[in-house]
């Protein structure tokens, strides 16, 4: 009887085949409004690209699908932008840890929109509310 060797090199192959393939059911569970407006070839290629951009982060393997997740949420290359000026500053210093870093920032840049936000609404509610009482003291 004869034995089947499956080489390193062999190995890795089968094992970055499977990754894609969990990484990109994963994906489609946690954004399939996004993922299906991609259709199924730009999803394997946003995927493709995000790999080549968290490598150049030196994210690992772990790290590649919550960047996925934020690449989707705050744009393709993000990190690149000079707009999100937290985040390159996320990405700045050692490697360890550099993935925590960039999630914080962006809960951090999230909860600051937010916050933004409400505060707008509430200053338009407050003069909505004073021209009413204008225009109700009028007619007293």
């Amino acid at each position: 009887m004869s034995q089947l060797i499956i080489r390193a090199a062999q190995m890795r192959v089968i094992e970055d085949a499977f990754f894609t393939e969990w990484v990109r059911a994963e994906i489609q569970k946690l954004f399939p409004k996004e993922c299906a407006a991609l259709g199924p070839a730009g999803l394997l290629r946003f995927i493709s690209e995000s790999e080549t951009r968290a490598k150049r982060l030196e994210l690992t393997r772990d790290d590649l699908l919550p960047y996925l997740s934020m690449e989707i949420c705050f744009g393709a290359a993000f990190v690149e932008d000079s707009a999100n000026e937290w985040a390159g500053k996320a990405v700045e210093g050692p490697v360890v840890g550099r993935m925590q870093r960039l999630r914080r920032a962006g809960i951090f840049h999230l909860g600051a929109l937010v916050e933004r936000e409400r505060r707008q609404q509430a200053a338009w509610a407050a003069a909505e509310a004073q021209a009413k009482a204008e225009t109700d003291s009028q007619y007293v």
